[in-house]
């Protein structure tokens, strides 16, 4: 601080941190005789450079010197009391304030901007606060007394402005008044514009004519009225669109030529022609009336009728009491059409009024944004409410559905509102006003507004009680004739399994080997045909059965049926596959045969042996069957006998049948494969 260094008048004992005691004590004794000196300080302070490193009262020095100790050997920096602060002028005057209040310093040296020291005590510095003090009291009164004077010269301004600028506020006032009363007449006017026009609009709405506006080349600047029956080009969009696009060409130059005149002599004129609209023949009356800016408005009628009835006249002066006549009878028949067309259309109506009751069909629309609920006055009175009963909200509406498929419903809701789907179709059940249930096909789709937002959901419902009330009936038919045929396969199973029964009888009185065999085949070829019809009316599906387990029972049987006293294992490579009855038959007793006919002579002269039996489906409809064994074989006599035995020609006929191919390998053992195809 600047004011500092006039705090800064005396001078203070320091010394450098490597002076020895001794020579501390003898400059203080020599000092102390000297009374030009002042006696006031008690401390030595230690300072190295700007730093102020410790203190050091005389008195320990003095009993630091009478210890017998050697004082020049002891520095002061080894005995002196840290501090360790810095000592520029530019601190803050309270910075060293509170230095040497915390240190207990009764002054305190400080280095200015030249590098020389100052002495500093508490009391100057509280002596300088107290001048400047004094001073900034002066000024703040100052201070006072100038913004008082100021408060009062404003106010003055403000009272002279507040009287110089109130009739002006009051003009602004006015004048805003009328302004805006002019707003309101202007918003009024332009409203009654707008009525006029939306009037104009209706007007030219209800009238056949068409208003149209063109400039001085012929381009269509605005029209109203329907364009369709004056123009050849069929299109709502015809402005800036030349009358030689929209007209006969002829025709064209002709408007070219009037709207001309109409311009340059500023008169209406008129104008007759005829073209041919829609492959018919009309005629048109256009009257052209003179605009602003070098434009023209072309009214034009269609005046086939007037020209019809000028032609009609003039070719019938000579018979108008027959041509009178003739049109008395023509619009006799056309009274006739409309009261007939009448007459039709309230028919046609009536059949659909009956044809919405006969379907029993009623329709309703949700919308999302106000959630109120439309429901046709029809399907209020199919569920036994007035026409006018209210049901506006959704919530009256789902109360009336059953509870079980109100989840279902608001499913469906929520899949359209989330944009899941566009449309659905449920069955659900609703309680009419009886409290009886009714099934309903409701249908839904969704409608978007132009920003593609959803905001109606509309559909029908459709009572089919009826329908599902005949599907209840005919399932309960179906499982009762499922019940009868499967009753059925059990007493074919049944009967055949009596006449297996009875061969094995009959075959314990048959003392002759070869008929007992043809008795044993003729048992096997039953209970495989048997087999069948036990694994259908065990199973779930009355048209196939599972072939696998079917051929695993079959070869159980057969094992047992022939007693084999030999090791002859039969392993079995069939997929899961399902076949009809009439496929599974004929497969069945050609794997009973085959499979029998290996076990009768495949093994006569060995101990034991294998059976493999494959089945594997080698495309949607193509099937492959083969029956091999590792036997003895065939040999050419026995290939002879192939086609005299009974068994093996039963299976070419049941391949035949199945209208497939066999062959045949004895290289190693004997191997049987067919091919067929299953068809529908």
């Amino acid at each position: 601080m600047h004011f500092l260094e006039d705090c800064v008048g005396r001078l203070l004992l320091v010394v450098e941190p490597n002076r020895s005691i001794k020579h501390i004590l003898d400059f203080f004794l020599k000092n102390k005789i000297n009374t030009s000196v002042p006696n006031y300080y008690d401390d030595i302070l230690i300072i190295d450079g700007i730093k102020l490193l410790g203190k050091y009262k005389i008195l320990d020095l003095i009993n630091l010197a009478s210890i017998k100790l050697t004082p020049s050997q002891l520095l002061i920096s080894g005995v002196m009391t840290g501090i360790g602060e810095d000592i520029q002028l530019e601190k803050d005057i309270f910075a060293i304030s509170k230095l040497i209040l915390k240190h207990q310093l009764k002054c305190i040296p400080c280095m200015d901007c030249n590098q020389k020291f100052k002495i500093l005590t508490l009391e100057n510095i509280i002596d300088q606060l107290t001048y400047y003090l004094e001073i900034a009291k002066g000024d703040i009164s100052l201070e006072k007394q100038y913004n008082l004077s100021l408060q009062s010269s404003l106010n003055n301004i403000k009272d002279n402005l507040e009287i110089s600028i109130k009739p002006h506020i009051r003009e602004l006032i006015n004048a805003n008044k009328k302004l805006q009363q002019g707003i309101c007449d202007r918003i009024a006017s332009e409203a009654h514009l707008l009525q006029t026009n939306s009037e104009l609009q209706e007007i030219f709405q209800a009238f056949p004519d068409v208003y149209i506006r063109v400039d001085i080349q012929g381009k269509i600047l605005s029209y109203q009225g329907n364009t369709n029956n004056i123009f050849l080009n069929k299109t709502e969009i015809i402005f800036h669109k030349n009358l030689e696009e929209v007209l006969p060409l002829e025709v064209a130059q002709t408007f070219s030529e009037k709207i001309h005149y109409a311009c340059m002599s500023n008169s209406s004129t008129t104008l007759e022609y005829s073209m041919t609209v829609a492959e018919i023949f009309k005629y048109f009356e256009a009257r052209l009336f003179p605009s602003i800016h070098h434009q023209v408005i072309i009214i034009i009628r269609e005046i086939t009728e007037q020209k019809c009835s000028q032609i009609s006249l003039q070719k019938a002066k000579e018979d108008l009491e027959d041509r009178v006549k003739i049109r008395t009878h023509e619009l006799h028949e056309i009274n006739h059409i409309l009261r007939q067309e009448i007459t039709e259309r309230s028919l046609i109506e009536k059949r659909y009024a009956r044809a919405i009751h006969a379907g029993k069909v009623g329709a309703w629309e949700w919308d999302i944004n106000s959630d109120q609920i439309y429901i046709d006055p029809h399907l209020k009175i199919m569920l036994g409410y007035q026409e006018d009963t209210k049901m506006n909200d959704l919530k009256s509406w789902l109360n009336l559905i059953h509870p079980d498929d109100v989840q279902l419903v608001k499913t469906k809701f929520n899949d359209c509102i989330e944009g899941l789907i566009s449309q659905y179709e449920i069955e659900h059940r609703i309680f009419n006003k009886d409290d009886e249930i009714l099934w309903f096909l409701a249908r839904g789709t969704i409608l978007k507004d132009n920003d593609k937002k959803l905001y109606l959901i509309v559909g029908s419902n459709t009572d089919i009680t009826e329908k599902k009330q005949y599907e209840n009936k005919l399932k309960r038919s179906l499982r009762e004739k499922e019940v009868l045929l499967k009753e059925i396969h059990h007493r074919v199973k049944n009967n055949l399994q009596i006449i297996s029964s009875l061969l094995r009888l009959q075959a314990n009185h048959i003392p002759d080997k070869q008929s007992l065999g043809i008795f044993r085949d003729s048992q096997s070829r039953i209970r495989a045909m048997a087999m069948i019809h036990e694994n259908l009316y065990q199973s779930n599906d009355l048209e196939r059965i599972d072939f696998y387990n079917y051929v695993f029972n079959l070869t159980n049987y057969i094992s047992r049926c022939y007693g084999m006293s030999k090791d002859i294992k039969i392993t079995l490579d069939i997929e899961n596959i399902l076949l009809r009855i009439d496929t599974a038959i004929p497969c069945g007793l050609i794997i009973n045969e085959l499979v029998s006919n290996s076990i009768k002579h495949a093994f006569v002269e060995q101990s034991g042996g294998n059976i493999h039996i494959q089945f594997n489906k080698i495309n949607d409809h193509k099937y492959s069957i083969s029956v091999s064994d590792n036997g003895i074989g065939v040999s050419e006599d026995s290939e002879i006998r192939l086609s005299q035995s009974m068994g093996l020609q039963l299976v070419w006929n049941l391949v035949e049948q199945l209208e497939g191919s066999i062959t045949f390998n004895t290289k190693f053992g004997t191997i049987f494969t067919i091919m067929f195809v299953e068809h529908n």
